[in-house]
């Protein structure tokens, strides 16, 4: 059983290092947290901006919704990251849609309540300003790899870009569990599940990843850059 706290979370939440332990206690009273099970919808486009959230365990899908009806994946987050936070930018209506990819654990603030925060620790604004434009470049550098790049390229994109955020080290390269699925790595990298599934085999074959179901070792970091 998860005995840890909502405080003892946020306490160890990179946003919040350098808060008094009298600002981390409203903090706690502001916000509220849940549970989300894999594949659960958090917010759809076209809802109201009215809340910011704190992911503390899991991981969480944005994507946007094309006039075509195609989904298009923007990001993958893991916990320490901050999300839906538009709201605190003027956003009225989300524009992007948040889907838990497996069981995680999420804080809710009122945007109300986050502005008192900002009011009152004029830093947090610039962390969360960094980490937006952050987030900004990798979704430009992933755009612009959609319209130059070859489906192998975008999938050792991919999974370089992965592997800096959820990979492991081990003895040989790094790896990553649990893995997305072929389908999920095709959102990701506008890629049918079809040639994502080739494109990893032939990785294998060369000597670059291995793979079982849930779990990806890049066992050759720098063949993998060149494949990108």
């Amino acid at each position: 059983m998860n005995t840890k706290t909502k405080l003892w979370y946020f306490e160890n939440f990179d946003l919040f290092s350098g808060m008094n332990s009298a600002m981390m206690e409203v903090v706690d009273k502001m916000s509220s947290m849940r549970t989300a099970s894999s594949k659960e919808i958090i917010y759809f486009p076209d809802q109201p901006s009215d809340k910011i959230f704190f992911l503390k365990e899991g991981k969480i899908k944005l994507s946007r919704i094309g006039s075509d009806g195609r989904e298009l994946t923007l990001a993958i987050i893991g916990p320490g990251e901050v999300f839906g936070e538009l709201a605190a930018f003027g956003e009225s209506q989300r524009e992007d849609m948040a889907v838990a990819l497996e069981p995680s654990l999420i804080c809710a603030m009122d945007i109300g309540d986050f502005n008192k925060l900002i009011m009152k620790n004029p830093n947090f604004i610039l962390r969360i300003t960094k980490r937006i434009g952050f987030r900004r470049k990798r979704v430009e550098q992933f755009l612009e790899s959609l319209v130059f790049k070859d489906a192998p390229q975008r999938v050792a994109i991919f999974l370089l870009s992965y592997q800096e955020e959820f990979g492991r080290d081990r003895v040989v390269g790094r790896y990553i569990k649990p893995f997305l699925s072929n389908e999920e790595v095709g959102y990701l990298t506008a890629t049918s599940r079809q040639t994502v599934n080739k494109v990893l085999n032939d990785f294998r074959r060369e000597g670059i990843i291995d793979f079982t179901r849930n779990t990806l070792t890049i066992s050759n970091l720098e063949k993998l850059k060149e494949k990108a």
